[in-house]
């Protein structure tokens, strides 16, 4: 939202169903506590309606992009900014690899939609969106890329694994990944899909 601020649009809301979360972020433009699926919004109140890391956490994705139609104007687009693909994932050496394996079943344990990223576009096609534009946001490694990535996911990663690895094994997958990180022999990556699409005259909500 920073980001779409900086740009000028100034009139930004945002929404999370966990009130604790809106209120531990601190967030500097108005929002509201309130479910995906029913949004507080009259139709066609919003210029635009996006979303970002979200549709792999709904548990019913087409009603939720059903919904974020319904709150946008004629003409607007709704947005998918961000769906992982965990299922597309591309990790090496082993050490990676098998950590990767291991964070995509804790997160399916957790009920997430792992291959959401691929989803995308016959969700999209589903809607009768007009416009419809589905890509997977591009990646390039240089000395350090690797390295830089995998440091950000640890914390993550630590938590997504607590209750599937002792931490001992973990600790040591870690060292073992880490090893291959500092030799700039490794890819850490994971498929970050994107759409959108512009409400048509006549669509369904």
């Amino acid at each position: 939202m920073e980001t779409l601020a900086h740009d000028g649009h100034d009139a930004l809301i945002g929404l999370d169903r966990d009130l604790h979360t809106l209120i531990e972020t601190h967030i500097p433009h108005p929002h509201a506590c309130a479910d995906g699926l029913a949004l507080p919004f009259a139709n066609a109140y919003f210029a635009h309606c996006l979303c970002h890391f979200y549709l792999l956490w709904i548990s019913d994705p087409l009603s939720a992009l059903k919904e974020m139609a319904r709150v946008t104007r004629i003409g607007g687009w709704v947005l998918a900014l961000a769906e992982p693909d965990y299922g597309g994932r591309i990790s090496f050496p082993d050490a990676l690899e098998h950590l990767g394996d291991l964070q995509t079943r804790s997160l399916e344990l957790q009920g997430a939609h792992v291959r959401m990223g691929r989803r995308l576009r016959p969700l999209f096609s589903e809607m009768g969106l007009q416009d419809v534009q589905v890509g997977i946001i591009a990646a390039q490694w240089t000395t350090g890329d690797a390295e830089s990535s995998f440091i950000q996911d640890q914390d993550i990663l630590a938590r997504d694994l607590a209750g599937l690895v002792e931490q001992d094994d973990f600790d040591v997958l870690m060292s073992q990944a880490e090893e291959g990180i500092s030799a700039n022999q490794s890819i850490w990556f994971v498929p970050i899909f994107y759409a959108f699409g512009r409400v048509p005259y006549g669509i369904k909500g």
